[in-house]
């Protein structure tokens, strides 16, 4: 680029060097001497004298026209010249033709100016300058020449700095991008690792609700294939196990808190339910419009399997399946809060098989057993669904009766339950027969606290023994009291 500017500085300088010594080529015009001599057959009169034979060319040398004619004798021409030279000053010939005398000129610089334009010699050829002569005459122009080149240089300079600066920047700015797309790129890449690595289920759909990507792990977990489920709903998941108002309300979480989780049951594929532990989430864009709805579940149908395992053994009799002690507890106190809403009476019996121990003396343990399941699904096939029942020990049962106004609403229960047991037992082929004792206390005319109910009972059950067994014995205050006392 220096070099550049170096080569067009010296033009300029050389280029204004021919300007100002104004070389020019000789122009062609009338009013130069002797070219319209020789390029015109008729001489041109631009200055003529009244009386004077010649045409004049020029007020100055009035031979040069007849000197320069073609068919002019040289010799002929010459005398002229001295003829005209020698003119007698005054005399008639000079008066006519106006001429006075002649005289060497004061200056010549009007002679050597038209010479120039005549380009003859010693004016014929390009004079010839040097560098040191264009710098003496030139100066100005060049100094001006030279500081607006540099002014143009420094504006250049700079300029070129600030682009060089500029694009540092954004050279800096685009590695800078180039690195965050990096880093977004690697995290796009975990996330999609974590999404198709995961061990839970990963559902995602679009705001209308309808299925845009899912994971292996819902895959294997459903038993349905990625393309089968694409452009779906949910909905097609649903067990059946809850209702309407379920999913009202999950649409309802979702729709104002943005999220929900729980556990939920849902279908398979091949229509076996599965239980999941499901949490759903609403992702919003700026606007806080929904973007897409995210599902994660897990399944948790064998912890839900072994917590029902875990819940039946604390609260069953394992060889009854009928609720144990804690879960009766938990039954009695919702019957007693019942009837004490409807102000009604409830009924807690105790049950004590008669002969019982002569069967696991004379069978064993196994046989004894068996009897017991056998009283137990006699007992429930009496029962009503709000009533409880529960086996608390050996061969002794424990049942609540409900929504009761007197002993004749209880009774015929009673009486029910006594001629199912008189009837034989079968075990392996053999009959047995037992019988049972029952003692009965009403709520709340014999207590309102489940221990003190269940022990009037059970006060009222060893009347019934005392008095020949197989029958149904109620508290009495007077008289049992003073017995327990």
């Amino acid at each position: 680029m220096i070099k550049t500017l170096l080569a067009i500085f010296i033009t300029l300088i050389v280029f204004n060097s021919f300007i100002g010594a104004k070389i020019e080529q000789p122009k062609k015009t009338t009013a130069v001497i002797g070219v319209l001599a020789f390029r015109s057959k008729n001489f041109e009169i631009i200055h003529s004298m009244g009386g004077f034979p010649q045409a004049l060319l020029t007020p100055f040398y009035p031979e040069w026209p007849f000197s320069a004619a073609k068919k002019t004798n040289h010799f002929l021409a010459n005398k002229v010249a001295v003829a005209l030279l020698n003119l007698p000053y005054g005399s008639e010939v000079t008066k006519n033709a106006g001429y006075y005398g002649w005289n060497i000129p004061l200056s010549y610089e009007g002679i050597r100016s038209m010479m120039q334009e005549l380009w003859v010699k010693p004016y014929d050829t390009i004079p010839t300058f040097s560098l040191k002569d264009v710098i003496a005459r030139y100066a100005h122009s060049i100094i001006f020449s030279l500081t607006l080149i540099i002014l143009l240089l420094m504006g250049f300079i700079s300029k070129m700095r600030h682009l060089t600066h500029s694009l540092r920047s954004k050279s800096t700015s685009l590695e800078e991008q180039m690195a965050i797309m990096q880093e977004h790129e690697k995290s796009l890449r975990r996330a999609a690792g974590v999404f198709h690595n995961s061990q839970e289920g990963i559902v995602i759909t679009e705001p209308q609700k309808r299925i845009i990507e899912v994971n292996e792990a819902f895959c294997q977990v459903t038993g349905y294939a990625r393309e089968e489920v694409l452009g779906k709903k949910p909905i097609i998941l649903r067990s059946g196990v809850h209702d309407k108002e379920f999913y009202d309300q999950l649409d309802e979480s979702i729709n104002t808190t943005g999220t929900w989780r729980g556990e939920i049951w849902n279908k398979k594929k091949n229509g076996e339910l599965y239980a999941e532990f499901l949490r759903i989430d609403a992702i919003r864009d700026q606007n806080l419009n929904v973007e897409n709805y995210i599902g994660i579940f897990s399944d948790i149908t064998e912890h839900k399997i072994r917590q029902e395992q875990l819940h039946h053994m604390a609260n069953y009799d394992p060889l009854t399946n009928l609720p144990n002690r804690h879960l009766f507890i938990t039954l009695v106190e919702q019957i007693l809060s019942f009837a004490k809403r409807k102000q009604t009476k409830a009924v807690v019996s105790f049950l004590d098989l008669d002969g019982f121990k002569h069967i696991n003396d004379a069978y064993g343990h196994d046989v004894g057993d068996n009897v017991l399941r056998q009283v137990s699904h006699r007992l429930e096939k009496v029962l009503r669904q709000s009533d409880a029942i529960a086996r608390i020990g050996g061969d002794e049962f424990v049942i609540v009766f409900s929504d009761i106004m007197s002993v004749k609403d209880v009774h015929p229960l009673f009486e029910r339950i006594l001629e199912m047991l008189k009837e034989p037992f079968v075990v392996n082929g053999t009959l047995m027969g037992i019988g049972v004792s029952i003692g009965a206390a009403f709520y709340p005319d014999h207590g309102e606290e489940i221990e003190i109910l269940v022990r009037h009972a059970d006060a009222a059950m060893y009347r019934s023994k005392a008095n020949g067994r197989n029958r149904v014995t109620y508290f009495d205050q007077e008289n049992m009291g003073q017995e327990m006392l």
